[in-house]
């Protein structure tokens, strides 16, 4: 059995985890790009974490493995740090973070003014509440990307009369002392982290180790995850559409590491992953051909199952009937 010391809970406040993101101590990977939350759930978040509710822990991975990951949050250009390794790469909570860092940074430069408006949320003393900016409706307001920046905090007092003062400094101290939950996965092989990775959820969607491959092999020219869906369009476009992602990542593993396990791919050299893909597409578009042009096939039903296409290791084509 796994020792428990290899899940390492922990509760730091919530500015200390913001600042630990600015310091590059927290990297988002690549694969954790797209920000899908509302402006309701954005607003939702920050009510529930200035009255003290719950919600949800954020899952670390503390790893020497160098993912490639992004070089800001809701973007929101990070200062350049040392490459220390390790280092944490945040598997999920993406969502909360980001929203979290973009509203207390919503004032800095940003390459995404779009989404960088969405963060900029003004707390309400009048109404003890937090909106939008466009919603609040000329009542006086405190921008929240101030409360846990003393000097701009006491720049906008002044205004307020003391029983709103008094809320203020209640919001602030709310969102400074807030202790974020954070489980950190450390010392785990590379298969065991796939695997819990698996099991995550988010926002309902299954996440699969395709997610987590495509971290460890992302470059400029060449995104994992971009090369499948290619693919699977190429695939789609000539009938085969059931061919699905899972039955391709099998096939990929049989071409890298002769199993059809593809958890196995975990622990394939980057290089090779890469160059798999490359035999893969070429195998597979050449197999569809030889079915069109030779047996006149044109649309996988006509198959008894789509596994009966596949790369065998050695790269050549088989086809079992």
């Amino acid at each position: 059995m796994a020792s428990s010391s290899k899940i390492t809970p922990s509760s730091p406040r919530l500015a200390s985890l913001l600042s630990d993101v600015e310091r590059g101590n927290i990297k988002i990977p690549v694969f954790q790009r797209q920000f899908i939350w509302t402006d309701e759930q954005i607003v939702s978040l920050l009510d529930s974490i200035y009255r003290g509710y719950p919600v949800g822990s954020l899952l670390m991975w503390s790893t020497r493995e160098e993912l490639k990951h992004e070089r800001n949050v809701g973007g929101f250009q990070l200062p350049k740090t040392p490459e220390d390794y390790p280092v944490n790469y945040i598997l999920d909570g993406q969502q909360r973070l980001t929203t979290l860092y973009g509203v207390f940074h919503s004032d800095d430069n940003t390459a995404d003014t779009e989404l960088a408006d969405r963060f900029n949320i003004y707390y309400i003393p009048e109404d003890d509440n937090f909106v939008h900016y466009l919603a609040a409706n000329g009542k006086e307001k405190i921008r929240l990307s101030s409360i846990l920046d003393t000097t701009k905090l006491l720049t906008e007092l002044p205004k307020f009369d003391d029983p709103e003062k008094k809320k203020i400094a209640d919001v602030t101290e709310s969102f400074k002392d807030y202790e974020f939950p954070v489980v950190t996965i450390k010392e785990r092989s590379n298969k065991e982290v796939c695997s819990i990775f698996q099991r995550i959820n988010s926002s309902g969607t299954p996440l699969s180790n395709l997610e987590l491959l495509a971290a460890w092999t992302w470059s400029d020219k060449f995104d994992l995850r971009r090369e499948i869906d290619t693919l699977l369009d190429e695939l789609s476009d000539k009938g085969y559409d059931q061919i699905d992602r899972p039955l391709l990542m099998r096939m990929l593993a049989s071409l890298t590491c002769n199993t059809i396990n593809s958890d196995d791919l975990v622990d394939v050299d980057p290089e090779k992953l890469i160059a798999g893909m490359t035999t893969l597409r070429t195998a597979t578009m050449a197999t569809v051909d030889f079915l069109e042009g030779q047996l006149k096939i044109r649309n996988i039903i006509f198959l008894p199952f789509p596994i009966i296409i596949h790369s065998a290791p050695n790269s050549h084509l088989n086809f079992y009937f």
